[in-house]
């Protein structure tokens, strides 16, 4: 099943939050969001069917397709400790702002894109004019770059949801999760958003009032690479067994050639040390949200560039 656009998603969560927030029953404030024929709308309906026939709210929201398996685990959060507004509010905020990237990086792509497309028309002009090619052979070239070209982002945006479909996806998937750990600069970076999704998740769990071994449980459900999930999944277990938190994080992940970031390692020390590890974690996740931003806008400004710099050469190719 497709998944809900950012801003679909974003929007549903504010409404969410807003009705919860107006102290309206759950089932009944879903109710409201029915009217209409959108994609949202009818998910919302199947949701309420299956909540008719005795599942759980989250499950039925799943299995209807208005939430993800990530989203689940902040559902049943929000189940364990009564806090659904925070959690709703929580969702839409990170919509938003995965929203709000997603415009801002297609805005700066789309005259790069433009360019680049022009320059498929003009790079084999010269051959046409020179007799070297018919008409036919000019635009068979083109149209069979431009399909190439879409069928690997096609390939790049839904492979995925490829790999997360029967056992063969699920080995696949594990063995796609590890090449990302190993490519230089990039897995850096990665590893870095995948810790924040799981800090960010834990410090909710925290400030919901769950235990720490509950919350480390809970939040290992939303990391999305299998191999750092496998890693951290030791972790209640180390603490359970005397460990420091920051001891045990330490342990788990360094078999990833040693813990690359310090700054987690010593925010966590120093929130184990003065007991304020929830408003530690917390901190935290809004400085490595804010490197996250920085990351992203250095990438927006570095992608148009090495566009050009592609056209420029095929354009001196074709030329040669």
């Amino acid at each position: 099943m497709k998944a809900l656009s950012l801003k679909d998603k974003a929007l549903l969560f504010a409404e969410l939050s807003r009705l919860e927030q107006s102290g309206i029953a759950r089932l009944k404030s879903l109710s409201l969001l029915e009217d209409g024929s959108t994609e949202v709308s009818k998910r919302v309906t199947e949701t309420l069917r299956l909540c008719h026939l005795k599942l759980s709210f989250s499950a039925a929201a799943f299995k209807s397709g208005l939430i993800d398996q990530r989203e689940q685990v902040l559902f049943e959060l929000a189940n364990e400790s009564a806090q659904y507004e925070q959690v709703f509010n929580n969702l839409a905020s990170f919509y938003q702002r995965r929203y709000l990237q997603q415009k801002k990086m297609l805005s700066r792509l789309l005259l790069p894109a433009l360019i680049f497309l022009l320059a498929l028309f003009i790079s084999p002009l010269p051959a046409l004019v020179n007799n070297d090619i018919s008409f036919a052979e000019y635009l068979y070239g083109i149209v069979g770059t431009v399909l190439k070209f879409l069928l690997i982002v096609l390939i790049f945006l839904t492979l995925p949801q490829w790999l997360q479909q029967g056992k063969l996806g699920e080995a696949l998937k594990a063995q796609y999760d590890r090449i990302l750990l190993k490519i230089p600069f990039f897995s850096r970076l990665y590893m870095q958003h995948v810790l924040l999704d799981y800090f960010r998740l834990l410090a909710l769990c925290l400030k919901s009032g769950l235990p720490v071994i509950k919350a480390l449980k809970l939040s290992e459900k939303n990391i999305i690479n299998t191999a750092i999930q496998k890693k951290l999944a030791v972790v209640p277990r180390l603490i359970e067994q005397g460990m420091t938190f920051s001891g045990a994080l330490r342990e788990s992940l360094e078999s990833f050639g040693g813990f690359e970031f310090p700054e987690i390692q010593q925010t966590i020390y120093a929130g184990e040390f003065s007991g304020t590890l929830e408003d530690s974690i917390e901190k935290m996740v809004l400085f490595l949200d804010e490197f996250q931003q920085q990351n992203m806008n250095l990438v927006f400004e570095w992608v148009p560039r090495i566009i050009y710099l592609l056209v420029l050469l095929m354009l001196a190719y074709a030329l040669i």
